[in-house]
């Protein structure tokens, strides 16, 4: 790693009183986990001093205590906003000590670029991965990470090695342009991927890497009570009544849900509400309810602005690699299989017909170190993938291994070889081969009648070993 490691105090000698800095984070998911306790730390050493040591705070949502509460504990804040979540800094806002905005977080990011807002000297991103060239995989939330590392002079990341690289996947960074030169945001389903999975910066803003290995801390929901089940169930028989009287259109729509106890009470309702169907949500965070739908199927894609769930299902989803399946339908093709009285056997035309779901991991561990003046580091990486086609315009086949459904993608066929012809009397009792345009002599491959035939053909060509492109590739 070409950036320089900091310890938690190094890095906060590097803020200076007065400086605006820009803190990654929706809610405590992505917040850094290091930096705003050595930064109230340096506030208290510097008021003890008799020196002032006051800051402008940005984030991207509300954090957690450990991020505002223990900056406003230590006097460290002039400016704050979007949003405060902790009572010790209601408490200073309250009491005028802190001069606070109660922006709307979707606004925040836009005035920063217009220069409405102070700029930002150091944006704090937590990380769980880092290129050379400047490509920062952010963790569990996107917030206003992309416009705090395009404005701020310095970066100072914190690489936390509790969440995994592969988690790039859920992410879409997009950076919209500014009025009036906005154009359209091409999000038209909850499923709609518009940006990037990654966030690129100048790897000379780079100040240095904090490493670091905390989950985000979030704590489970309480369990629902006897109200919230009846709102819950309530909202969900509206909208299957709605939807049985033909009012929300075939397929059901889009939900949108809200954050908290009575949110989560209201996505379990609709998952066993069976006159609902399968569905597709949008949320300001997705929390574990909606992991729960994911699971069970109900929720068929949860679009958010962070993986805001708790510690135990966070490694859940970590330890289940099948949670990060992608599926795809309707694959644009052409026809592989139309009936003569369509008159367009000879020139098949394209349509949505196919059916894949992918899945695979992603791992990534590496070891820096010292040695006198020269610095190491030692990567390894390993990635896994693997395609299934669910559904493909075929012809029927009741040889169902000819079939590509239900196989993977590049799969490997073959004949299945039994062995040698020993002798003579061995090729006279065997199956007829009708491949390969030459006499077949003791010694030749034996090969088996899938089928049963008696001979050996085309039809005996079964999937077999491996696929024709790597699976597994490691460094």
């Amino acid at each position: 790693m070409r950036y320089k490691s900091l310890t938690p105090e190094e890095a906060a000698a590097l803020i200076q009183h007065g400086d605006c800095i820009g803190m990654s984070g929706f809610t405590n998911a992505g917040a850094p986990k290091l930096m705003p306790t050595a930064i109230a730390r340096r506030a208290q050493a510097e008021h003890e001093a008799g020196r002032p040591f006051r800051l402008t705070v940005m984030t991207g949502a509300s954090t957690s205590y450990l991020v505002d509460g223990v900056l406003a504990e230590a006097h460290a804040v002039e400016r704050f906003m979007p949003y405060q979540a902790s009572k010790e800094m209601r408490q200073a806002v309250n009491a005028g000590e802190v001069q606070y905005i109660d922006c709307h977080v979707s606004l925040m990011a836009q005035d920063m670029r217009y220069g409405h807002l102070p700029r930002i000297s150091t944006a704090i991103i937590e990380v769980c991965d880092v290129t050379d060239e400047g490509e920062l995989t952010l963790t569990a939330s996107g917030g206003n990470s992309p416009t705090f590392c395009m404005l701020a002079d310095r970066i100072i990341l914190e690489l936390n090695t509790y969440h995994r690289p592969e988690i790039r996947e859920i992410h879409d960074i997009y950076v919209p342009k500014d009025p009036p030169h906005r154009g359209e945001i091409a999000v038209y389903a909850a499923d709609s991927h518009v940006g990037t999975k990654t966030l690129r910066v100048d790897p000379a803003k780079i100040a240095g890497v904090i490493h670091t290995h905390r989950p985000d801390g979030i704590p489970e929901f309480k369990p629902s009570t006897g109200a919230t089940d009846i709102i819950g169930d309530r909202i969900a028989n509206f909208l299957a009544e709605e939807y049985r009287l033909g009012r929300i259109p075939e397929g059901f729509l889009p939900i949108q849900s809200g954050v908290g106890n009575v949110a989560n009470a209201v996505l379990t309702a609709l998952a066993r509400n069976k006159g609902i169907p399968d569905f597709k949500m949008y949320t300001e965070v997705i929390q574990d309810s909606a992991i729960e739908l994911l699971r069970q199927g109900r929720c068929k894609f949860a679009s958010g602005c962070s993986l805001s769930v708790s510690d135990k299902v966070l490694e859940e989803i970590y330890a289940h690699f099948d949670f990060y399946k992608d599926k795809r339908d309707d694959i644009f093709m052409q026809r592989s299989h139309m009936p003569e009285t369509t008159g367009l056997a000879d020139k098949a035309p394209m349509a949505n017909v196919g059916k894949m779901e992918s899945k695979g991991f992603d791992w990534n561990a590496s070891y820096s170190d010292q040695i006198g003046q020269v610095k190491f580091t030692i990567r390894g990486n390993m990635t896994y993938q693997n395609q299934e086609i669910l559904d493909k315009d075929e012809a029927a086949n009741e040889l169902w291994y000819k079939m590509q459904k239900g196989f993977r993608e590049g799969q490997t066929r073959g004949l299945i070889a039994l062995g040698l012809f020993k002798d003579e009397e061995d090729i006279r009792r065997s199956p007829v081969q009708e491949f390969g345009g030459k006499e077949v002599l003791p010694g030749d491959i034996k090969y088996k009648d899938v089928n049963g035939d008696g001979k050996i053909n085309g039809d005996d060509v079964v999937p077999i070993g491996y696929k024709t492109y790597p699976g597994v590739q490691y460094g």
